[in-house]
């Protein structure tokens, strides 16, 4: 009743909204009456924009077609306008002989090789044989290879001898799809021109076969019938008011027909136009199309009615509309729409893109993919499956089994990219096989980290992420052409390449990043990760974290970090973002040495001592400044001999030891 007061209200709002009556006309045209033969073919031709008339009111039915005129025929049938343009290529002799109104489509049959062979040299304006249509049309529905097949087939037909050898596969092939066949005497007839009534049934059942032109055709049952308006029922169930042209076509057996004709209950095919109004209306035996499809829901959308998309077993896919009082059955249980989703396994039976059937399946399934997303908080996986099957999202739960190297492991222990084997129950993994991942990052290196585990953090070049990683306990170190080193012979800022399987690193490959600065001492840090920090001769701050192998000297001597003092000079060598040569300075504060002279550069102004206290060579350099006493009086530098037993007091300045007094202590 619900149902019927509903359909009043949108039977009314149509009525209020149309602009007038229609009348169903009495001839499709004035050449065409309405028990013509071909009559119904041409109408629905003509209401699916295959076919026109040679003016608005004449169609010539008797008249042969040119072969300009097929071919844009097809293009249309074939729902290819759109490819149908461009210029005609070359090797259609006559191509300055077409119509400008048949050049898009002649171009298009051309390259598409529709039009070729003997037929390249052929008219355009010419009439098309029997033969020659039964050659285009077979090549046009891509039954080209079938029709090779059947070259050497017997034709029954009486004059199958006047069928030119190219052309009788083609023949067979027409016959075979109950498209074209002789004449009622027996004869094919093969040169004889094709009528544009004749043209109307082949392209009409070449729409039949093909079904390329479906978008505004609609079958359903007829449920009320107004002077604008007819009612029907969908295949969906769904009642439908759709207005009617000023001249809508109605056929019944016998021809054409009236409005008044038609009965509720009745089953008819309609067509519609551009604006949705009803063209054509054939009343016959139709009934809603069925096939059963088996496949896997890959999407649903709705909440009243539910449109779900499924893949077929072969890859393709489809929306269909869940019909109202479809049947749903999960396993063997009666079930309802909200227990369907995306993932399951389906058989459906569909009736004009309307699912009345449907039967899920829980039945155990093996799936293999890779891990593209994994929600910890929904506790579902994402896999990209194999053979381009698209992705699946599938639930985990306590009971799910996660096996990784012979070990069970957790949920959170997955990882994105690692190839799987699931064992599914519908949407529910029951058992999950994981590959080890294996695979190399390149970046730099942020930090090694001892506590609670021992990572490394890198930052990755492709991701531009800081990402950390466990460290094997057996991971092999690289660095430069240094092998078998330790974590700590490798430093931040280093370029890394790290081997991984899974979430452990089992490879790494160091390459030092060299760079120096020096400055003045401002600050030790001491710590877990000690640092210097200089001001250089530009004004900047810079701390820099000290190397725990790092080797610091002061005024030539090795020493610790605590002995560097405020204001003294450093020059470091860094590798990566460590310093691992600290070189010291007293840059302005007196020093002294003592020690035995070993040679003498007067023209470099050089000493050259050997230092009692280190017993090294040391390198002294003088000046003019610089003071020479001996035996209580000042003397020059020459009067310094090799072996002279010496004191000398100076300062460090840019890496160099200046002497300001040298004592003579012996000679």
């Amino acid at each position: 009743m619900f149902k019927r007061k509903m359909l009043t209200v949108l039977i009314l709002l149509v009525f209020l909204l149309s602009t007038g009556v229609a009348v169903a006309a009495s001839q499709v045209f004035s050449d065409v009456p309405g028990n013509h033969w071909a009559a119904k073919d041409i109408a629905r031709m003509k209401a699916k924009g295959v076919l026109g008339g040679v003016s608005e009111t004449r169609y010539a039915p008797n008249d042969p077609v040119t072969r300009e005129m097929l071919v844009v025929m097809l293009a249309r049938v074939l729902g290819e306008q759109g490819e149908a343009s461009g210029t005609i290529p070359a090797s259609f002799v006559q191509r300055d002989n077409v119509s400008s109104w048949a050049t898009g489509s002649m171009s298009y049959a051309v390259r598409e090789g529709i039009i070729s062979g003997s037929l390249l040299h052929s008219d355009p304006k010419g009439a098309v044989s029997r033969h020659e249509v039964a050659e285009i049309v077979v090549k046009a529905m891509g039954l080209t290879t079938e029709a090779n097949s059947k070259q050497n087939v017997i034709l029954d037909y009486f004059d199958a001898s006047s069928i030119p050898l190219s052309s009788r596969g083609y023949v067979a092939v027409m016959k075979d799809k109950e498209i074209m066949a002789g004449s009622s005497d027996g004869n094919f007839n093969p040169n004889d021109p094709l009528t544009r009534a004749q043209i109307a049934s082949v392209l009409n059942r070449v729409d039949n076969h093909l079904q390329k032109l479906t978008s505004t055709t609609v079958k359903g049952k007829v449920f009320g019938i107004s002077s604008s308006v007819l009612t029907i029922e969908n295949a969906s169930g769904v009642i439908e008011p759709i207005n009617l042209a000023s001249n809508v076509l109605v056929f019944r057996a016998g021809g054409i027909s009236e409005l008044t004709s038609l009965n509720s209950g009745e089953m008819v095919e309609i067509i519609k136009d551009s604006g949705g109004k009803v063209l054509y209306i054939d009343q016959g035996q139709y009934q809603f199309d069925k096939i059963t499809l088996e496949g896997e829901i890959t999407d649903i959308v709705g909440q009243t009615i539910k449109v779900l998309t499924i893949k077929s077993n072969n890859n393709t896919s489809d929306t269909y509309t869940l019909s109202s009082s479809a049947i749903i059955r999960i396993d063997d249980q009666n079930g309802v729409a909200s227990q369907l989703a995306k993932g399951q396994a389906v058989t459906a039976v569909i009736s004009d893109q309307s699912i009345t059937s449907i039967h899920v399946s829980n039945a155990q399934r093996v799936i293999n993919g890779t891990i593209t997303e994994i929600d910890l908080d929904d506790k579902t996986i994402t896999l990209e499956r194999t053979s381009d099957l698209g992705e699946i999202v599938l639930n985990i739960d306590n009971s799910t089994e996660i096996i990784l190297s012979k070990k069970e492991i957790d949920l959170e222990d997955l990882i994105e990219e690692q190839e799987v084997m699931v064992i599914a129950s519908g949407t529910k993994a029951t058992r999950i096989d994981v590959n080890d991942l294996e695979k190399t990052i390149t970046g730099i290196l942020v930090e090694i980290s001892y506590s609670p585990d021992v990572t490394l953090t890198i930052l990755n070049e492709d991701t531009d992420k800081e990402e950390t990683y466990y460290i094997d306990a057996d991971v092999s170190i690289r660095r430069d052409r240094n092998r078998d080193l330790t974590l700590r012979q490798i430093y931040a800022g280093d370029e890394i390449d790290i081997d991984l399987i899974n979430r452990n690193v089992t490879s790494i490959y160091a390459t030092s990043v060299e760079d120096d600065a020096e400055g003045t001492v401002k600050e030790i840090r001491l710590g877990a990760t000690p640092a210097i920090v200089i001001v250089t001769d530009d004004g900047e701050e810079k701390t820099v974290p000290v190397a725990s192998d790092a080797r610091i000297r002061k005024d030539g001597a090795t020493i610790n970090l605590r002995e560097i003092e405020f204001g003294d000079w450093a020059e470091l060598e860094i590798e990566g973002t460590q310093a691992t040569r600290v070189d010291i300075e007293a840059k302005y504060s007196n020093r002294y040495l003592i020690g035995t002279v070993e040679n003498i550069h007067e023209a470099a102004q050089v000493i050259v001592i050997y230092e009692t206290e280190t017993r090294e060579n040391r390198q002294v350099f003088w000046d003019s400044d610089t003071t020479v006493i001996r035996n209580d009086r000042t003397r020059s530098v020459s009067y310094l001999s090799a072996k002279d037993e010496v004191i000398i007091t100076g300062i460090y300045e840019g890496g160099l030891f200046w002497a300001r007094t040298i004592v003579i202590v012996s000679n």
